[in-house]
């Protein structure tokens, strides 16, 4: 057996899972930052760093509240 607690085991996984998508988000949220500030302003359609950065973190299913924050 490979573990013997189901809830353990969903745990386990999950933590993985969350940790990943949470370094994804973060860097993302970093790439926002930036294109925003050397970009000049937060709107994407005059920013096209920012249309890209955005476009990146609705491919990596980043929720809209994080890219709006």
């Amino acid at each position: 057996m490979s573990g013997h607690s189901k809830w353990n085991n969903i745990k386990r996984k999950k933590e993985g899972t969350d940790a990943a998508k949470a370094k994804i988000f973060a860097r993302i949220g970093k790439e926002i930052v930036i294109a925003v500030r050397d970009g000049g302003g937060a709107n994407p359609d005059s920013n096209s760093k920012l249309r890209d950065v955005i476009a990146k973190a609705k491919a990596n299913n980043v929720p809209n509240d994080n890219i709006t924050r």
